[in-house]
């Protein structure tokens, strides 16, 4: 219950604050269920897009009779991750879902595609960041099989705004904790979008 409460707290906390170019303000459904209402500068075709899909997320939840929501957000560039904490009084589980959208085109899509098309010298950097974080926890080194196979889509990706973090619950070696990259160190990685 504290971690329920602590997480609403923060959410509530994050929906106030306008990450670059974005703004949000609260749309309701009639049974109370909140959902984000976007506001940016860009392609009308875009944002409508973006809109149209948040509404469809959130609406999945109100068919499930959930009543009770709060998100937050993160945005780097023109990609933003929605969090969203759904629940209601009268049932036994809450809900934590993230998605990525590209605010370019209005629609959820792939960490990996944050990335440069020409991200030279990429898979070597993540998977040296993979393998180290396995020792630096105090797990054997990771097989090169498992390295080279490897795509940052594999892995649930939450932004922060210090950076990106990666958890991998289906593998069953991967460290208790989560591994965190920084802006810094992604930046020559990433897509440059301000401007298009």
């Amino acid at each position: 219950m504290k971690k329920t409460i602590t997480l609403s707290l923060i959410l509530l906390a994050l929906q106030t604050v306008t990450a670059q170019n974005v703004k949000f303000s609260n749309g309701s459904f009639e049974n109370g269920l909140m959902y984000p209402i976007a506001e940016y500068t860009g392609e009308a075709d875009a944002k409508k897009a973006f809109n149209e899909n948040i509404l469809e997320i959130v609406s999945v939840y109100k068919d499930q009779d959930y009543c009770i929501s709060q998100y937050g957000f993160v945005q780097h560039n023109k990609f933003i991750q929605l969090n969203f904490y759904f629940n209601c009084i009268d049932m036994e589980s809450s809900k934590t879902e993230s998605y990525l959208f590209n605010l370019k085109e209005g629609t959820t899509c792939l960490p990996s595609e944050m990335l440069s098309e020409d991200e030279n010298g990429f898979q070597d950097f993540f998977e040296k960041k993979v393998s180290s974080h396995f020792t630096q926890n105090g797990k054997e080194a990771p097989t090169s099989e498992f390295l080279n196979n490897l795509s940052i889509d594999t892995f649930n990706v939450t932004l922060l705004e210090k950076g990106i973090e990666l958890s991998f619950d289906s593998q069953e070696d991967w460290p208790d904790k989560s591994l965190l990259i920084v802006w810094s160190e992604l930046r020559p990685y990433l897509k440059h979008l301000h401007s298009k």
